[in-house]
């Protein structure tokens, strides 16, 4: 069974959507600048009440979403972080090939703290998709 979709039909949008609700938001959002949450903190608008509640997380600290993983434990602010998360545990694991690069503690550590690829440095195993 098809799902029905709902398309914007502002000019060059045509984002389409599962529901009218979705549609309205975001034409209330993007083409009409309607933000009907404000952060009393720092003035920042918001879209969404689901947002809204993201965005004070930044302010209080709290990171209430826990990854399930028996042993990882990580929290994190959003969902979206989480579910990216959970696919390193998902992962298959990496054949260990020897390496055969000649540098010494510091160079390496150098390196390592310079690399962002999560392939190449370990520090970023936790934090790659």
């Amino acid at each position: 069974m098809k799902s029905k979709t709902y398309v914007c039909t502002v000019q060059q949008c045509s984002k389409s959507f599962t529901s009218h609700f979705n549609l309205k938001r975001h034409i209330d959002s993007i083409h009409l600048g309607c933000n009907r949450f404000v952060c009393e903190l720092c003035g920042k608008t918001l879209t969404s009440k689901q947002n809204y509640i993201q965005h004070s997380y930044i302010h209080t600290g709290d990171k209430p979403l826990v990854c399930p993983e028996p042993g990882c434990g990580l929290h994190f602010r959003q969902g979206s972080l989480l579910s990216m998360h959970k696919k390193v545990h998902n992962a298959p694991p990496m054949a260990r090939v020897p390496c055969n690069l000649k540098v010494n503690t510091t160079q390496l550590s150098t390196l390592l703290y310079l690399s962002s690829d999560p392939d190449l440095n370990p520090l970023l195993s936790h934090y790659s998709s």
